[in-house]
């Protein structure tokens, strides 16, 4: 069977991330803007499949240009440095008819490490252009001292300015390559 090959539609998805700020009173959300991703497949259905997905760390943005600044230098993603954010996946695992887990490869401020990401699969459908798409939200956490990212600033009132844990919700849809 001819492997189907399946490409982000930026238009109409989204990579987002919150962190807790201030002790965990509140949280920083933000997104990636600059992205790709690739999804090959055994088949239409989208079974057994392989991603292949980057993202551009200078293209942090948490709605402030001078947090957005700190994201990018040394104390964080090292964007100059580490220009990208990559993920490849190694398995995947159906938990049920619209679940299951993906795990791949995370490289992010030049560590590598395995992580494991919830998908729910949303379904296919034709667009008005006769192309098939298909959704997906994907959710998961990282911890951003696994990959050396450390910044952080003690509180007078106890905790710590940044979180340690990345919850990421990332909304997908993907077009059919023909």
């Amino acid at each position: 069977m001819a492997q189907s090959v399946w490409v982000i539609d930026k238009d109409h998805s989204k990579i987002g991330f919150s962190v807790e700020h201030l002790g965990g009173i509140g949280d920083v959300e933000g997104q990636f803007n600059e992205y790709q991703g690739t999804v090959y497949a055994d088949s239409d259905d989208l079974k057994n499949l392989r991603v292949s997905f980057v993202m551009e760390a200078k293209s942090i943005d948490t709605y402030n240009e001078q947090r957005d600044d700190h994201l990018r230098s040394v104390d964080f993603l090292d964007a100059d440095v580490y220009p990208t954010i990559v993920f490849e996946s190694t398995a995947y695992k159906q938990l049920d008819d619209r679940k299951f887990r993906l795990i791949g490869d995370v490289t992010l401020h030049g560590v590598t490490k395995e992580v494991s990401f919830e998908v729910r699969y949303r379904g296919v459908a034709q667009d008005m252009f006769g192309n098939m798409r298909a959704g997906f939200r994907v959710s998961g956490e990282v911890n951003r001292k696994d990959f050396g990212i450390t910044w952080n600033r003690f509180l007078d009132t106890g905790g710590v300015l940044v979180g340690e844990e990345i919850r990421l919700l990332c909304h997908i849809e993907l077009i059919k390559r023909s």
